[in-house]
């Protein structure tokens, strides 16, 4: 699991909306990372 710190953290880090890391997240551990790199 994520925590709100991290996910602001890396956020921040990437330059994108904590909503994109947070789907990101949820859809590595769903889908595979493979998959959602695809899918980006």
């Amino acid at each position: 699991m994520i925590t709100k710190g991290l996910l602001t953290q890396r956020a921040n880090d990437e330059l994108l909306p904590a909503l994109t890391i947070e789907r990101d997240y949820v859809l590595a551990h769903i889908c595979g990372p493979a998959q959602v790199r695809s899918a980006s």
